[in-house]
């Protein structure tokens, strides 16, 4: 239900029967159990049924609650703390059972940057790392090496750089330096994590680790002698972080390790079928192996060449690349195969869907027409990490294929000079971390999206034109979490997306963030010209600069909380129906 009168709250605590919640400007409101003066309010007894003001607390940034009594970390670093203090847990340097009714500065207390309370012991972490406790002591909680309450703070012992402390009733736990974990005081439930029952500690112990489940495996595959194993972390990671992975190709039990997916294991037979595995490490050991990848095997790769005309190649050892006969070109139909590798050249025309798996350029030559044609599914297909693809002078033509083209690998691809058009889905699809240009193209007629460079993506954008497309002519999203996806797009045309949007920046997941520039480029004849949007809290920005936004439904349109366009005073919005939509920050031009 709701708390009666309460608004602006931002931070709160909960102690054995009362609560309290910080508003702004570090005041307080407490309700609940009185019996001990926890609820700050002058009186000792009467306990409140709503929510009423802490006397004398402003600038709390703070505030935590033990069984009977409240503490607030104060934003100077100080400590103020009231209620029960029969066991000295308000740091005040006496006990008493008379309780504190307000607020108290508890003595010779600074530099604190996170605080905690037990059941009648309080903590504070202090910013050198170091930690110090306060009030019973009866198990050992405070840490100093005794079991004698302490009414003033005192220093846990054995703390090398604490990050982060945590209270239980009576016991206290802290992170320290390397990630490690340390626990002292009651350890009657084995609520220290020692591995051991033992009544309890006074000095800090360290949590036995506890070794990560097995990764799950990913597809794996291999050439020249090489694999590649593909995974992704398990589900538990362990007590501590994992630092390393390890993968196992067998028969042989062929090993190599890495940090992230995949893992390259060398020295493979490139006659010999393999199975691989991949385990995970941290500092309690390694887990148990991941079930078996796909069958491989890493056969020597041909060398594939493309040349021009009738002579010719690049770099192979048994001929040069020549002036007149570009290398990588498509040029008069050719095939033939040399010992090591394959020279191919293709003349004017069209030919079938092509999936690349290492980095390669595939250039038309001066005054030839190459075509790629896709009857279903996509034309060019880039499913392979860190390789680099170059598609110059294309032609890729969708007659009933979804796809023009697809990259899911982090690598770079260029596409300069190509025409794309008549896919039913997506002209051109990048969904990995992946740089990306696109320059001096025309991307026409696809289903929903001229382009959608999505969930990692650096992409430049120049000189292009994207028409005629049924959601978005341009889409530059982040759907998935901890990726940042960004754009640069200039003197570049979109227009007739008329059931959709010419540009959208949009933002799905909480931590993925997008950032657009568009600036010099015409966005005319759409539903929404620019849009930038975003959910669940995510971060979507577009900032438009020396643009004409004309010609559309709606012009500029700004909706969801962590979405921000930006429009520059050198911009030009007219002739739309409704100028804009949402809210719009202006900037001054350039």
């Amino acid at each position: 239900v709701d708390v009666s009168g309460l608004y602006g709250a931002y931070h709160l605590g909960a102690g054995s029967n009362h609560a309290c919640a910080l508003l702004p400007g570090g005041f307080a409101k407490c309700w609940g159990d009185n019996s001990h003066g926890q609820l700050g309010n002058g009186l000792s007894g009467g306990d409140s049924n709503v929510p009423g003001d802490v006397i004398g607390l402003s600038g709390a940034a703070q505030i935590v609650l033990g069984a009977h009594h409240s503490c607030a970390l104060m934003a100077s670093g100080g400590v103020k703390c009231w209620g029960h203090n029969y066991y000295g847990q308000l740091g005040l340097g006496y006990s008493s059972y008379s309780p504190e009714t307000s607020p108290v500065d508890v003595p010779g207390l600074s530099g604190v940057i996170a605080l905690v309370a037990g059941g009648a012991h309080t903590c504070a972490l202090l910013s050198g790392g170091t930690v110090k406790c306060w009030g019973d002591n009866s198990s050992g909680e405070l840490g100093n090496g005794s079991f004698v309450d302490s009414y003033s703070p005192v220093d846990v012992v054995g703390i090398p750089g604490a990050t982060a402390i945590a209270a239980g009733g009576g016991n206290t736990c802290a992170v320290v330096s390397g990630g490690e974990v340390k626990c002292w005081g009651n350890n009657y439930y084995e609520q220290l994590g020692l591995g051991v029952t033992s009544s309890r500690a006074f000095t800090p112990q360290t949590v036995i680790s506890a070794i990560p489940d097995a990764p799950n495996i990913g597809p794996a595959d291999g050439a020249n002698g090489v694999g590649k194993v593909r995974f992704s972390p398990p589900s538990y990671q362990g007590s501590q972080l994992i630092d390393t992975y390890r993968a196992t190709c067998s028969p042989g039990g062929v090993t190599a390790t890495g940090s992230a997916s995949p893992i390259s294991v060398s020295g493979l037979s490139t006659s010999v079928s393999y199975t691989c595995t991949v385990a995970a490490h941290n500092a309690a050991g390694w887990s148990a192996e991941s079930s078996p990848s796909n069958a491989f095997t890493p056969i020597n790769k041909n060398q594939r060449v493309f040349v021009s005309a009738a002579s010719g190649n690049d770099a192979n050892t048994v001929s040069v690349c020549a002036a007149s006969a570009p290398c990588r070109t498509f040029g008069a139909a050719a095939s033939v195969t040399l010992s090591g590798g394959e020279v191919v050249a293709l003349a004017s025309g069209e030919y079938g869907p092509v999936t690349l798996i290492d980095s390669i350029a595939l250039i038309a030559a001066p005054g030839i027409r190459a075509s790629i044609t896709a009857t279903s599914g996509a034309a060019v297909v880039i499913d392979e990490e860190d390789i680099a693809v170059a598609l110059r002078g294309l032609s890729i033509v969708g007659a009933g294929g979804s796809l023009g083209v697809g990259m899911y690998g982090a690598g770079r691809l260029s596409i300069e000079r190509c025409q794309i058009h008549g896919f039913t889905d997506v002209g051109i699809l990048v969904d990995a971390p992946a740089q990306v240009t696109i320059a001096d193209t025309l991307v026409r007629n696809s289903g929903n999206y001229g382009a959608a460079l999505i969930n990692g993506v650096s992409a430049n954008i120049a000189h292009t034109k994207f028409l005629g497309h049924s959601l978005s002519g341009i889409l530059i999203g982040g759907d998935t979490g901890s990726t940042a996806t960004k754009a640069s797009i200039s003197n570049t045309v979109i227009t007739g997306n008329g059931a959709g949007t010419g540009i959208a920046v949009q933002s799905l997941h909480s931590s993925a963030t997008v950032a657009v520039g568009v600036n010099r480029s015409t966005v005319s004849g759409n539903l929404v010209g620019v849009e930038a949007s975003s959910s669940g809290g995510a971060a979507a920005s577009l900032s438009l600069s020396r643009s004409r936004i004309s010609g559309n439904d709606t012009g500029l349109k700004q909706s969801g909380t962590g979405a921000v366009l930006r429009s520059r005073g050198n911009n030009t919005v007219s002739g739309n129906n409704t100028a804009t939509s949402g809210t719009i920050t202006p900037l001054a031009p350039q």
